[in-house]
């Protein structure tokens, strides 16, 4: 299991990554491209940030359902709610207390939009070549949020739920 639970969070990361590739921001550079095991801290935003993490996980005897049985050690399935999560610098106010222009504000939006694009089509190719592969694994893409700016940070973060099959 664990080295099925990091494959699946390996190959998330690298589709994200190779959808962001052909926008305008790009992939981040790749010392900030990773794995991280709880929700990404980030320092420094301006530079860019691609994240997958583990969220939660839960048994399933029918996927992506929970099992709220209280000893279900055979269930099918071990569903894993992944964190795909993307930063960026975005405007903020500058040292003179001036609000971000409307100007700089839809530059930000658009650079947010298209990388949240591309990580959700990514991913959701990911999802889909898992299935045409017969991997052990299958997954549903769940809610794409986008993060309020903070400390001079944008960025949204797509939750997938990956079913892995028990051995």
């Amino acid at each position: 299991m664990t080295s099925e639970l990091y494959a699946a969070a390996n190959d998330l990361l690298l589709c994200a990554a190779a959808a962001l590739k052909p926008t305008e921001l790009g992939v981040p550079p790749s010392m900030r491209v990773s794995l991280t095991p709880g929700t990404p801290a980030d320092d420094d935003c301006c530079a860019g940030q691609l994240a997958v993490y583990v969220i939660s996980m839960y048994p399933s005897n029918i996927f992506p359902t929970q099992d709220i049985s209280t000893a279900n050690c055979g269930a099918p399935y071990t569903a894993v709610v992944f964190g795909v999560r993307i930063t960026r610098c975005g405007p903020s106010p500058d040292t003179g207390g001036e609000l971000p222009s409307p100007a700089e504000l839809q530059v930000a939006a658009r650079g947010i939009y298209e990388d949240a694009w591309a990580v959700w089509t990514g991913v959701r190719c990911c999802l889909q070549d898992w299935q045409r592969l017969l991997t052990p694994r299958e997954g549903v893409l769940g809610i794409h949020a986008f993060f309020e700016p903070q400390g001079g940070c944008i960025g949204s973060e797509l939750q997938v739920t990956v079913g892995i099959s028990e051995p």
